[in-house]
Formats: C-alpha cells, structure tokens, sequence
C-alpha cells in the first residue's frame, strides 16, 4: 500500500553507495547521549570504541546533570548541550527543529556514527541525512511504512542481534558488529579521580550501611515521604547494627533533613550533600548496599558491584533494558505500570537478608 510518508523517507533514507569503514581514516566518532542511567550503561561501549580507535576523538554530547561522569575519562570528549530552554524540549515543533539544527551544526564532522534506536521516523532520518557522517552503523529498524528493517542505505551496517536486551550488551553490539568477535570486559567504569578515596572513612564499618535513594528521574519514580519512612524503618528490624543512610538531590537536601529529624531515629541519617553525580557515585563505592528507585544511581553502584535492590513500575521494557548488574541484584515490581509506590517492603527485607547471608559466605569462603 502507498505511503507518502514511506516514500519521503525512502527518497532521504537511500545512497547510491554505501561507504566502506577504514579503520585508518577514522578519526571523529559521535557516540549517543543520554542520561545517567544511559551513560553508565555505555562505558564498556566508550572503552572498546576507544581500544578499537585508540587514536580517535570520540565525542558525546551531555546536559551538565550527566556530564560529571566523564570529568576525569581522558578518552572521551564531552561537549556540554547549549539549549537551556526548556520549553524547547516541551513544545514539539520546537523540539523537532531543535533537532534538525543540532544535526545542521554537527554536519560533516564526524567519521562514524552509531544508532541504538529502532525508530522509522522522517526525522530521525532527514536529521541524519543532514548531519552526514561517513559511515553510520545502525540497529535493524521498525518495519514501518511498507519499508524492511534493512532496506534503508543511509546506514551503512546494520548491527547483529545483541547477546542479550541489555542496553549494555546493545551497545556493545555495535563494536561487535566492526570487530567481529565477542568483547568480553563488559564491566562498567567510573573514574572518580580525586573523589575515589573521599568517602573511604565515612561510614561505620562494623554497621552494614545501606543507602536508600527514593528519587527517580521524574515524579513518577519519586516515593512519598511517608513511604520513604516505612521503607526506612522495616529495613532497621532485619538487625540492629543496619544504618540507612538517605541520598538525595542538593535542592532536596534542607526538606529531606527536617523529615528525618522528625522521625527521632538515630539509625535513619541523611547522606552527605554531594556536589554531583560522580561526588554521589563516590560515596555509593564505600556502601554495602544500595536501595533505590529505578535511576541513575543503581547503575552507579553496579560500576562498583554494589550489591543492589531496585524498584521498578510494572514496565517489562524498563526491566529489561535497564536492571541492574551487580553480582547482587534484586528487582522489586510494582503493580502500576507508571508510578513507583506500595512496593512490597517485605520482599525488600527478604532481599537485604539474602544479600548478607551471601557476603558473610563470601567472607567466609576468602578466610577458609
């Protein structure tokens, strides 16, 4: 069936001859953006890249929420997003132009270019014909307007099935798809620079001190303050030496204190007010448990195998691309597939106790 749309991008989606990936001549790469949680999940991606292109800028452009992370990554060039606007990024013509501009403003200056989303969209398209790298490697795309998932040529190479729906092995599929072979470091990496021993004495080591972060990255994932405290104050009934330490955002920090000096509780504290997401990671690395909403943080602590409970919507997709990876993980599911809230706190308390039951045979096994 006849689709102008269909058409249109068949029109922009298509080159006479796809270009040839010579290794030699590569020397700008523009790798995907995204948020913390994102950005996390592709490190193994940036550190293969880097190895396969040892002497080639890699670029990524990054809001200054995000950018933190790669403060001290010396292979990676982070180009902090210009548009403050945001009602940009909430009116979407706006947005759409936005877009075809960044894209005007990047043209031709890249060698290689990857994309690890499947939309057939005119223009996410056109936006690439306009930024036109020199070689582009590309996940299949949705089958959409009558056009096949490889059908388009503006992507050079198209990425083989990943080893498995993570985003990070999705990432990584896209160096598998030049190398050939199966990278096999698909650990995550922060460097934290001077940060790494900042909080190396903060905590008590003869407690077991598990932060809890009730903040996700919209409302949605926000716990209430009253759930805040349920979930605090189950975890303190599973042993007496437990300490909850609270982590939040810089602006929450003040109304976040004055409800835990409410609670009159001296085993719920609030965690240090930390500068940013590397100065929170940092402080993640000397915890011996994370619970958290589904956000950044979680795979903050997986870079550092922070054994991990995370609480998830009722969102398969979500899960799926985005659990956590630690030795550790648990998932807690919610029944609503939207909100974060009523998740199952006795659960919770049964994941804390196995994951104790495991480090202390994990310490056991070291000594014997």
């Amino acid at each position: 069936m006849f689709s102008l749309r269909g058409s249109f991008i068949r029109i922009i989606g298509n080159k006479k001859v796809k270009s040839e990936l010579k290794k030699e001549e590569v020397k700008r790469i523009l790798v995907p953006n995204g948020r913390i949680g994102d950005m996390v999940c592709e490190t193994p991606f940036l550190k293969a890249l880097h190895k396969e292109f040892p002497k080639a800028e890699i670029d990524v452009y990054l809001d200054d929420v995000v950018a933190p992370l790669f403060k001290n990554c010396s292979y990676v060039n982070v180009i902090l997003n210009k548009n403050k606007y945001k009602i940009i990024k909430k009116v979407k013509i706006l947005k759409m132009l936005n877009l075809l501009y960044e894209a005007w403003t990047r043209r031709k200056k890249y060698d290689l270019y990857f994309i690890f989303t499947n939309e057939m969209r005119a223009l996410s398209v056109l936006s690439l014909k306009i930024l036109s790298p020199k070689y582009v490697i590309s996940v299949y795309r949705r089958e959409k307007f009558g056009i096949k998932k490889d059908e388009l040529t503006i992507y050079d190479r198209y990425i083989k099935k990943a080893q498995s729906s993570h985003m990070r092995d999705i990432y990584l599929s896209g160096i598998e798809a030049i190398t050939d072979e199966i990278i096999k470091d698909r650990k995550y990496e922060i460097c934290l620079g001077n940060l790494e021993n900042k909080y190396n004495n903060y905590f008590d080591k003869n407690k077991v001190n598990i932060i809890f972060n009730y903040l996700g990255g919209n409302f949605k994932k926000n716990l209430s303050y009253l759930e805040l405290k349920e979930s605090c104050s189950k975890l303190l009934e599973i042993k007496e030496n437990i300490v909850v330490h609270i982590m939040t955002l810089p602006n929450k920090y003040e109304e976040l204190l004055k409800q835990i000096e409410s609670w009159n509780e001296k085993r719920i504290m609030i965690c240090p007010e930390t500068k940013d997401i590397l100065d929170a990671a940092a402080l993640i690395k000397y915890s011996d448990i994370l619970a958290s909403v589904d956000t950044g943080v979680v795979h903050a602590a997986s870079a550092f195998n922070i054994p991990v409970i995370s609480i998830f919507p009722n969102n398969e997709n979500s899960i799926k691309y985005f659990s956590p990876m630690s030795d550790l993980s648990y998932i807690i599911k919610c029944e609503d597939k939207h909100y974060i809230k009523n998740f199952d706190k006795n659960l919770m308390c049964e994941n804390i106790k196995d994951i104790l039951k495991q480090k202390e045979k994990n310490l056991y096994e070291k000594h014997n």
